[in-house]
């Protein structure tokens, strides 16, 4: 085994265990997720925590198979398919960091 297949499969399970975290306690995990916390408390109740918690569940496993599927490939095409993992999971990951925690959370407002 090379070592992009073991930069990959170290990170599995930690992304698999989060996402089941976030679909075994659901909107109680919404204060978990980054920025949540920075809004003020008497506004956190007019947001989809269910719905928050849901996607960040969903993209957590995202980020599991794509690191599986970077491991695996790793071994099988070529190591440097470790580093493609890598890129794809930071397009993945940075698409959804916002600096303004309004604006990160605005899809989940409760209308």
């Amino acid at each position: 085994m090379n070592i992009g297949f073991w930069c990959c499969i170290a990170l599995v399970p930690a992304y698999l265990i989060t996402a089941i975290l976030f679909a075994v306690f659901k909107g109680k995990c919404a204060k978990y997720i980054t920025g949540f916390n920075s809004l003020p408390k008497k506004e956190q109740p007019l947001y989809d925590q269910e719905a928050m918690a849901k996607d960040m569940r969903n993209s957590y496993l995202l980020y599991a198979l794509i690191m599986l599927l970077g491991a695996v490939f790793s071994v099988i095409l070529s190591p440097y398919s470790a580093a493609a993992a890598y890129f794809i999971w930071g397009y993945f990951f940075f698409r959804e960091v916002h600096l303004d925690p309004y604006k990160a959370f605005e899809k989940y407002l409760i209308k």
